[in-house]
């Protein structure tokens, strides 16, 4: 018998480890930014922590980090099946930092093409990513699974978690629903963005 999983959902995982000589500076201008932020931005998915706003690629310190991306991001839309060179896009992020118990509530990114988050720190206790399946008929199956079938990603149900480690890359097809479980340490900072359509300003 011939098994064919269909319907599969793409992740892109790869660690910048060439990164590290940097990983301190860019936690430090994140700290930074956030000792320089008078009041919290405006709650979006996130819960007890701080969210800058979504500019951080266009400051130089970032550099590092937008320059770094860029290649990544352009082999997973050409793995997607996009044609290169057909579409502009735009690149916006923002910093994540989750205080002691701090989490994301489940969400996804409207209009946009694929999401994405960069690791800056992440400390013992450190809240998981994890992705809803996007099959809502699926959420109604509740079968005895075997306990000595390894679940790999294609064979998970309800939810994939993701474990994050300092300088580990996750790219995801921004339709997919995601949030952060509840963190148990103290600092946990990463970096999230999107990438999606070049506004084209009238002439």
């Amino acid at each position: 018998m011939k098994r064919v999983d269909a319907f599969a959902t793409p992740l892109w995982l790869e660690d910048l480890t060439e990164l590290e000589p940097v990983r301190q500076s860019l936690i430090q201008a994140v700290r930074d930014l956030r000792a320089r932020s008078e009041t919290p931005l405006e709650r979006k998915s996130n819960r007890n922590g701080w969210r800058s706003a979504g500019t951080l690629l266009e400051l130089a310190e970032f550099a590092p980090l937008r320059d770094r991306l860029m290649p990544s991001i352009r082999a997973a839309l050409d793995d997607y099946g996009v044609r290169p060179g057909s579409l502009a896009f735009t690149v916006p992020a923002w910093a994540n930092v989750h205080d002691q118990g701090g989490y994301n509530v489940v969400h996804v990114h409207p209009g946009c093409w694929l999401s994405g988050t960069v690791y800056l720190e992440v400390p013992e206790g450190a809240g998981k990513l994890y992705f809803n399946d996007p099959r809502p008929a699926a959420m109604m199956e509740h079968l005895p699974l075997r306990p000595d079938r390894p679940q790999t990603p294609a064979r998970q149900r309800e939810k994939f978690v993701a474990q994050p480690r300092n300088l580990l890359l996750i790219l995801f097809p921004s339709w997919l629903p995601h949030g952060v479980e509840q963190s148990d340490c103290a600092e946990r900072i990463s970096i999230a963005f999107n990438v999606q359509p070049a506004m084209v300003r009238p002439e």
